[in-house]
């Protein structure tokens, strides 16, 4: 299984923080996405809770439903390729918890390429 200092570990290095950084109360932009993207992998990759979850980064469970919800809404194809290469690393050290985690991963990839395409053909339905 994965673990939730795995998780964060590996979001810190994949955004270029530190560990300090990730879990720290700074607001600033470079910390802030990087540490939802962490408590949303933490949300889907364990079976913590919410204030399980908040624990561990040293906030409450609030903020932890926050970030998941902020993570879901405001994915953007590149924000959504970084945390996918997060998700790809943890996933191949052997922590699959089963076959339907895989699925979901797949899913989220096509959901990001999927948004991408519709947003790229409005736009250039509007240019044309």
């Amino acid at each position: 299984m994965i673990s939730i200092a795995e998780i964060q570990r590996e979001t810190a290095a994949e955004y270029g923080l530190t560990r300090d950084e990730l879990l720290g109360h700074d607001r600033k932009r470079r910390c802030v996405w990087p540490r939802h993207v962490a408590m949303a992998l933490c949300r889907e990759l364990t079976d913590h809770s919410f204030p399980g979850i908040g624990r561990n980064f040293d906030s409450h469970h609030t903020t932890v439903i926050n970030a998941v919800q902020q993570v879901a809404r405001r994915a953007k194809t590149r924000e959504l390729r970084k945390m996918n290469a997060v998700r790809a690393k943890l996933l191949a050290r052997g922590g699959v918890r089963s076959h339907a985690l895989a699925q979901r991963e797949a899913a989220i990839v096509l959901e990001g390429l999927a948004a991408f395409l519709r947003e790229r053909s409005a736009h250039l339905r509007e240019t044309a």
